[in-house]
C-alpha cells in the first residue's frame, strides 16, 4: 500500500474498516489523525484500533493522539 493511503472498507455489520500499511508522512501527519477523529465523532462509537506494526521498535513510533492509538 501506498504512503499517506487510507483504504475505507465498509463492513456487513455496518462498521468501516480502515487500513493503512504504507504511513504517513510528517507532513500529514496530522491531517490524516484528524480525518480518523472526523470519523469516529461521525459514527458515533468508540474505535477499535489495531496495529500490525511489526518492523517498528518501541522508541520508533509509539505515541497517542487525542483517543486513537498508532
Amino acid at each position: 500500500m501506498a504512503r499517506n493511503t487510507f483504504v475505507f472498507e465498509v463492513l456487513p455489520d455496518g462498521r468501516i474498516k480502515v487500513t493503512n500499511d504504507g504511513g504517513f508522512d510528517p507532513t500529514v501527519h496530522k491531517d490524516a489523525d484528524d480525518l480518523l477523529a472526523w470519523l469516529q465523532s461521525v459514527m458515533g462509537a468508540e474505535p477499535e484500533v489495531k496495529s500490525h506494526r511489526k518492523s517498528l521498535n518501541p522508541t520508533q513510533h509509539q505515541h497517542q493522539h487525542g483517543k486513537l492509538k498508532h
